[in-house]
């Protein structure tokens, strides 16, 4: 019985690994990072985002992998209030930093005739991002 347990536990963490690789790939591959940290001022740190990214996606996908929980109590629920608002953060600004790389806002901003706006679109899109990942992480919510 254990040697399945422990078979299971390898093969989750290597594929949690591939896809976590897989994902950091994509994302330096077409220059997402250096895009945020050009649109942010920050390009003195893309080491520091490619590495933060890299063991962020590995820890998670093994947190997910292996089901740990933590009995926190209140706290826990204050932890998951501040994860949700970073993940919600953090897939916002990618989810711009991507369409940035990729050209798509302008071309919705010229297609629609949109001539002001471009930061209030873009810190909607995080505050939706933000919002339902709080609704999902505290709320548990699903959709």
């Amino acid at each position: 019985m254990w040697i399945k347990a422990a078979f299971l536990i390898v093969a989750g963490l290597c594929a949690g690994t591939m896809v976590a690789a897989g994902f950091f790939a994509f994302i330096t591959a077409i220059g997402v990072v250096t895009t945020y940290a050009q649109r942010t001022k920050t390009a003195g740190h893309i080491k520091t985002y490619e590495n933060t990214l890299a063991v962020g996606a590995i820890l998670g996908n093994a947190w997910w992998s292996l089901g740990l929980t933590f009995g926190m109590g209140g706290v826990g629920r204050i932890f998951l209030l501040v994860a949700g608002l970073c993940y919600g953060i953090f897939v916002g600004s990618l989810i711009i930093a991507l369409a940035e790389t990729i050209k798509t806002v302008p071309v919705f901003f010229r297609r629609a005739k949109i001539t002001t706006g471009l930061p209030v679109v873009i810190v909607a899109f995080a505050l939706g991002k933000c919002i339902g990942n709080l609704l999902f992480y505290f709320f548990g919510m699903k959709v």
